[in-house]
């Protein structure tokens, strides 16, 4: 009896792990926004001014502007700490990563005789890595969702840009849960494949305005899943993903002066409409795992409308320009806590660096800060410290 009352919560334990990846994903940053540190270090408040090669990101019509062959590579450092708090104690956890975060390559040319530029790029949209263990368990997620980049920008005159951007999206997550009290544990491969276009174009007037629009198409961002387990248990393959909505943005950038640069965006993701395709899980050793085949359900997200601040001072020294910056976001959730409300956090930007001839080197801090009511007086407090470090070379 106790041998079949196990079993009977292993399947049911492994048929919960199956949805992980799927839950996992509304955890992560769905406000996916361009690289770049000077970016970065203006709260995100890009589209407007969009004058380096992470545009092909924030606003492809932005690469028109490049006068030289550009190369750009950016690390990440990410340390993180959840603090939870309940009537009776508060416990902590940290977890610090490192990464790759954007390599791109911008070539410009002429096309008709109007300056055109061809860009190429790498971007980690969202790290899946996440360690957690107690006495209890252990889980561990290792992958990234990334996009290779591709990305068209033209002057049609002094006044108009219009860029595109194509975008695949690739890469997947390894999942790893060991019960420790059983000695049993499954493991769970998902892979992640999509294909969209960003749309952009900037209205440039007199030299110190300039407004952008960017349109991001949606798509269908598919999950493949292979997942093993204890006891030789082992599923087929399975195929599921999630509706990925139409994003729309506007962007500008005023030049106050010659050094001081001010820049606002809204971003709008209507994820209210997502939907996510179920896996089929077929039959295993005579065992009905799953009778639900190829099932589409609303994932009940909400919609994420985001408004960002920035601006950038640039100070002449005799080493070179060195660019003041500092911008604010807010992060608004795809889901709600205990009582329904969305959750929304606050994110607060650093940045600076040094320009050269032909390099420069930019460095940006980000800490976002927000707080999950959990409900009976429990409360999640998450606090995220990034730091992006890149260098541009022209040639």
């Amino acid at each position: 009896m106790k041998t079949r009352f196990f079993l009977a919560f292993f399947l049911a334990a492994l048929l919960c792990f199956a949805q992980i990846s799927s839950a996992q994903l509304a955890g992560v940053d769905f406000n996916t926004t361009g690289g770049g540190a000077k970016a970065r270090g203006m709260g995100g408040a890009f589209m407007g001014v969009a004058d380096d090669a992470t545009a092909m990101f924030w606003n492809p019509a932005g690469v028109s502007q490049i006068k030289k062959t550009e190369f750009t590579m950016e690390f990440k450092n990410s340390f993180n700490q959840w603090t939870l708090k309940d009537p009776t104690q508060k416990s902590k956890s940290n977890q610090t990563y490192s990464s790759i975060n954007l390599v791109s390559w911008a070539y410009p040319f002429k096309f008709s005789e109007k300056n055109s530029v061809l860009g190429v790029a790498y971007q980690k949209l969202a790290d899946l890595y996440l360690l957690e263990e107690n006495q209890s368990y252990r889980y561990e997620s290792r992958g990234s969702l990334d996009a290779i980049t591709t990305a068209l920008g033209i002057n049609l005159s002094p006044q108009i840009s219009l860029g595109l951007s194509v975008n695949l999206i690739l890469n997947g997550v390894d999942q790893t849960m060991l019960d420790k009290a059983h000695s049993s544990w499954e493991e769970n491969h998902t892979s992640f494949s999509g294909l969209n276009f960003n749309l952009g174009t900037i209205y440039h007037y007199r030299d110190r305005l300039n407004l952008g629009f960017v349109l991001r198409t949606p798509f269908d961002l598919t999950q493949r899943e292979k997942i093993t387990g204890a006891y030789a248990i082992s599923l087929p393959e399975g195929k599921g993903g999630i509706s990925m909505p139409l994003i729309f943005g506007l962007g500008s950038s005023y030049k106050a002066t010659e050094k001081l640069t001010l820049a606002l965006d809204f971003e709008s993701k209507r994820y209210s409409t997502s939907d996510q395709v179920k896996p089929s899980w077929l039959y295993h050793q005579n065992l009905i795992l799953a009778d639900q085949a190829d099932t589409t359900y609303s994932l009940g997200w909400k919609d994420c409308n985001q408004f960002r601040l920035g601006a950038e001072y640039l100070w002449s020294t005799s080493l070179g320009i060195i660019p003041l910056r500092a911008g604010y976001r807010n992060e608004p959730k795809v889901y709600s806590d205990a009582k329904g409300q969305q959750i929304v956090g606050n994110v607060f930007c650093l940045g600076s660096g040094l320009v050269l001839d032909k390099i420069s080197f930019d460095l940006a801090y980000e800490a976002t800060l927000t707080k999950i009511d959990g409900g009976n007086s429990t409360s999640l407090d998450e606090f995220k410290n990034n730091v992006f470090f890149s260098t541009k070379v022209w040639f």
